[in-house]
């Protein structure tokens, strides 16, 4: 329906039925944009229920300018006896504080109390978490954007969590049709920031030399309570179609930085694969990293070796840290490299032997007592490092 000011402002519905005496089913809201949508639902009269035939008569009521320019158009008529959902393609409806849009399939909102399965990282803030739960309509598939202020999301759906990463559009969610749709219910939580996870990934790469099969590596800069990883590959970027393709590898729980790799040996030459970590926690929560992708050459190509431009400290974790650290490194060619560490007034406190490295990323322990074993005082201290005729500093800090 379309309007001009000074034109029809209020409408009436009403139906007629086998007593040729018409019903009314009216609604008297005003018309306060150009183009209203209104839905009117008769599945709660008898009179419409019992299949009979019956008569929908719309009539417009209101003051008519004659000077003005006013017409009314009526389009996109559906009589149906197809339920009306909270959410159907194309139309956004927003719940708290997302605003939900369904692009394929439809949903209603549950509003009744529904138990949320075990959060797919324990460490979600309560205080920080918001959570909806959608039953799902129709046979799918079912694509939907969420918007809202929320830095983290993850969906539960059959048995796994997923976590989603947040685009301009915000949040988007594609359910495939299962197989067995032995339960509708679609879970989501939010949260104001990403949460921290029971591992601190340093890294998760793949890569390929030639003649050899994919080779899938990750590094931690530490680990706790964590059961162990499974690695997943699909030629699709969507994990609910990712299998798994390693054994159970066991998680080392250490504090310090611990690498593991797997290599695909069932890979074909000439794909495009896509890479998740599986990451299995003692306490049955899991979570994912990834994608990583995959082109995947011939043969007579080669996948290049990966560049280190730039001589530097990487990275130092923990810091602060007590009673050890570690130090990440980069080389970008073979030298010669020393650790020392002084104390604010510039006092040589500790001296690693100096050692040749090649070029690429390497990794060091530095413990907080002195070769004469007499433990360092806390406090703050700065890191050289020299390589290559040049020195690097990083600022560390001993707690107590």
């Amino acid at each position: 329906m379309k309007r001009f000011i000074g034109g029809f402002n209020k409408h009436i519905v009403s139906f007629l039925d086998a007593s040729d005496i018409y019903q009314e089913k009216c609604i008297y809201d005003l018309l306060d944009t150009e183009y209203n949508l209104k839905i009117i639902d008769f599945s709660n009269n008898s009179d419409v229920n019992d299949f009979s035939d019956f008569t929908v008569k719309i009539i417009l009521t209101g003051n008519y300018n004659v000077d003005s320019d006013c017409f009314t158009r009526f389009d996109n008529i559906l009589i149906t006896g197809t339920p009306i959902h909270h959410f159907i393609p194309n139309r956004p409806n927003t719940i708290a504080n997302t605003t939900i849009t369904f692009d394929k399939g439809m949903a209603d909102n549950i509003t009744d109390s529904e138990a949320i399965p075990s959060l797919p990282n324990p460490n979600i803030a309560a205080d920080e978490m918001e959570s909806l739960a959608l039953d799902l309509k129709g046979e799918g598939p079912w694509y939907l954007t969420l918007q809202n202020d929320k830095e983290y999301c993850a969906y539960h759906r059959g048995d796994t969590w997923v976590e989603v990463e947040k685009s301009d559009d915000g949040f988007k969610i594609e359910v495939e049709a299962p197989t067995n749709r032995s339960a509708n219910k679609l879970f989501i939580v939010f949260s104001t920031q990403q949460p921290t996870l029971p591992i601190e990934l340093s890294s998760f790469s793949v890569s390929v030399t030639q003649g050899s099969a994919p080779k899938i590596a990750w590094e931690t800069a530490s680990e706790t309570a964590l059961n162990g990883y499974y690695v997943l590959r699909s030629e699709s970027p969507h994990l609910f179609s990712a299998e798994i393709i390693s054994p159970l590898i066991f998680a080392q729980n250490s504090s310090f930085y611990t690498t593991y790799e797997h290599e695909d040996e069932t890979a074909i030459t000439g794909k495009k694969y896509y890479y998740w970590l599986h990451v299995l926690e003692l306490n049955q929560a899991d979570s994912y990293a990834g994608p990583i992708v995959l082109h995947y050459p011939e043969e007579e190509t080669q996948q290049p070796e990966p560049v280190y431009p730039l001589t530097k400290i990487r990275d130092i974790y923990p810091n602060p840290f007590n009673p050890s650290t570690n130090v990440a490194f980069e080389l970008s060619q073979d030298n010669e490299v020393s650790f020392k560490i002084y104390n604010l007034r510039g006092k040589e406190v500790l001296r690693l032997d100096s050692k040749q490295y090649s070029k690429g990323l390497h990794h060091i322990s530095i413990d907080s007592k002195t070769h004469d074993g007499r433990e360092l005082p806390a406090g703050v201290y700065l890191l050289k490092m020299d390589a290559g005729g040049n020195s690097y500093l990083r600022k560390m800090t001993l707690l107590k």
